[in-house]
């Protein structure tokens, strides 16, 4: 038969099996849990203290406040933000240092032989969640931490260098005048217009003689304002002021030029 037992902390009775009253004190969770008061540590990423249960706490394998921190603190970075001494070894393991001299008056370049991006930039796996650029982690490890908002650009132009003498920090400003200082911008016989002259969709090869029934002209247009026939008639009209026939067809008067001159409706005669 149940046993009856009083709730030790809200004095509410109960009743549990014969084989649990010795040990029945409690007439559910919440009671248990509000007659142990919690438990204070310290956050071991944050230093922050929080609360938890004091049979939590008794399993010892509480270490963080939040979730936020428990992933912050798998990164492996030192207290004062740096890279712990295993990054740095596995890092510099995959750096080729006999490149090649890319510029006049500078050193060889440091190859990163790690994988590359489809831009041509080395690719570092700090952990297992978290990658980074090569070249912006050698710029960190020689130099601190990166300004916010900068990027880590090059001396060399060569995207798979690492070496920390070849980089520097700039914005997207700095980087297009750097472009155009050393010569890279497609402009002159660099654009592709001048280079591939064979890929551009001019003459027989555009699209409108490809495709011409793929071509929305005319009336088939979903933004034209005329029909054929106002445009025959417009076209028919003696020279009178165009800011006439603008306000008759509810169009600007640019309209009615091009109309006439066969700017427009090319395809209507």
């Amino acid at each position: 038969m149940p046993v009856q037992c009083t709730c030790v902390t809200c004095g509410a009775p109960f009743t549990v099996r014969p084989y649990r009253a010795s040990s029945g004190k409690y007439c559910s969770r919440a009671c248990h849990y509000a007659a142990a008061p919690p438990s204070t540590l310290l956050c071991a990423h944050c230093g922050t203290s929080f609360q938890i249960q004091q049979w939590r706490a008794a399993r010892g394998d509480v270490q963080f406040c939040s979730t936020a921190c428990r992933w912050a603190a798998k990164i492996p970075r030192a207290t004062d933000g740096s890279y712990t001494f295993h990054v740095v070894d596995r890092f510099w393991s995959k750096v080729n240092r006999d490149g090649p001299i890319a510029r006049e008056g500078l050193s060889p370049c440091w190859l990163w032989t790690g994988p590359l991006n489809r831009a041509g930039y080395g690719r570092f796996a700090i952990d297992h969640r978290h990658t980074c650029g090569a070249h912006r982690v050698a710029w960190e490890l020689a130099n601190g931490p990166i300004p916010e908002g900068q990027w880590v650009l090059h001396h060399c132009d060569v995207r798979a260098c690492i070496r920390p003498d070849h980089l520097f920090t700039g914005d997207a400003q700095i980087n297009s005048i750097d472009m155009v200082e050393k010569g890279r911008s497609a402009k002159g016989d660099r654009n592709a217009t001048h280079l591939y002259p064979e890929r551009l969709a001019r003459g027989e090869r555009h699209g409108s003689h490809l495709h011409p029934d793929q071509m929305l002209r005319g009336e088939g247009h979903p933004r034209a304002r005329l029909t054929e026939a106002a445009v025959r008639e417009i076209r028919a009209q003696p020279p009178a002021p165009w800011t006439e026939l603008a306000a008759k067809y509810e169009i600007t008067y640019w309209t009615i030029w091009d109309v006439r001159t066969g700017k427009t409706w090319k395809h209507v005669h």
